[in-house]
């Protein structure tokens, strides 16, 4: 059985190896790395030396080499018939005769490098992996891939639906109520072997310390609305950055955002790193992100929370607003302390929860 993962964050590499690392021994294994995030060379390197994979690639990111979005859009039309152009731009050094035909694709999104591999390998299996929270609530595919691609991948396929997967691999499934018409699959357990596998990996330090709340941060990138939006809770939280410790997003940009709080310097992973401290005695601050949840799915673990989103709703539309508490709707419903998850909505509220912890640090 050849398999094949695609992933640009370090969570699709961690879930990518954990599947890997459960599959028979005889399973020949390759893992494709986008280079999308710090230290994506490092990380594909140190992959190599585990020889979980049998071949680890690191892809270059896709990019746009028009201005004009008529020619965008024509170029990616092109990169998904020719899958030829795929491979000369992203992957540089690599012949298609090199790349071999797989049974099973796994990738937590859908792109032409996808489509390539499915071109090659044209009766392969097509399996998502989740990508956090965001997997779990409405139709994360119909978002990434839009109609008129949809509809041309159709006719180049033959009349075949090669899009939607056949399963989506998550590791809580009860909790999904996800809209991608398809099955649902549990991603396996992991074990302390596997955990000390990924410490060679990402390089997780059990010595690192973190302050009282652990503020992680989004992917500002440029997007300018989420930048400012960031600011303005840098200077929120200001009065509190001796109890803070920020963990910085793994595609985030260099900033000056936080240039006044203590910012974690190991770039370990933030799934292996809550496996290491006492995570239940931390708040993990954020506007709602997937490291919130991440405690509870993986660890059953309950640390408090402060939900900051709905003092930026003008970032999101109403479906995703909606998405969103239900999201944390239910996650407050498996809590076995519904009172660690606060989601303040004003600024005034927000300073009342911080006032709290503060409370009771000196307690």
């Amino acid at each position: 059985m050849n398999r094949v993962f695609v992933a640009d964050t370090p969570y699709q590499i961690f879930n990518s190896c954990n599947i890997q690392y459960h599959c028979n021994a005889s399973d020949r294994g390759d893992l494709f790395i986008i280079n999308n995030f710090r230290n994506a060379e490092a990380v594909a390197k140190r992959m190599k030396e585990i020889h979980l994979f049998e071949n680890v690639i690191l892809a270059d990111r896709p990019v746009n080499i028009f201005t004009c979005k008529l020619f965008i859009r024509i170029h990616a039309v092109f990169r998904l018939i020719f899958p030829q152009l795929v491979i000369h731009e992203q992957l540089k050094g690599i012949r298609r005769k090199q790349l071999i035909k797989y049974d099973i694709i796994y990738t937590s999104y859908y792109n032409e490098l996808v489509a390539m591999l499915q071109r090659i390998s044209k009766k392969s299996h097509f399996i998502m992996v989740e990508d956090g929270t965001g997997s779990y609530e409405g139709d994360i595919l119909s978002h990434a891939v839009k109609s008129k691609y949809r509809f041309l991948s159709y006719i180049v396929n033959r009349f075949s639906d090669v899009i939607t997967p056949e399963t989506l691999l998550m590791h809580n499934p009860e909790f999904s109520d996800n809209l991608i018409r398809c099955g649902k699959g549990q991603i396996p357990q992991m074990t302390d072997d596997f955990y000390n596998l990924m410490d060679k990996v990402f390089g997780s330090s059990p010595k690192e310390s973190y302050n009282r709340a652990i503020w992680l941060t989004d992917c500002i990138q440029d997007f300018k609305e989420m930048e400012m939006v960031s600011r303005r809770f840098a200077d929120i939280l200001l009065p509190y950055k001796e109890l803070i410790t920020v963990k910085l997003h793994p595609r985030s940009k260099k900033t000056n955002i936080y240039d006044s709080y203590v910012i974690s310097q190991n770039e370990d992973m933030w799934e292996l790193a809550i496996s290491r401290i006492d995570i239940e005695n931390k708040v993990i601050i954020a506007l709602c992100s997937t490291g919130q949840f991440t405690p509870k799915f993986i660890y059953n673990k309950e640390p408090r929370l402060i939900f900051l989103y709905k003092l930026a709703l003008s970032m999101y539309s109403d479906a995703m607003i909606c998405n969103i508490n239900k999201m944390v709707k239910k996650l407050k419903k498996i809590y076995t302390d519904k009172d660690r998850i606060m989601i303040p909505e004003s600024e005034e509220e927000l300073l009342i929860c911080l006032e709290n912890i503060m409370r009771d640090k000196h307690e």
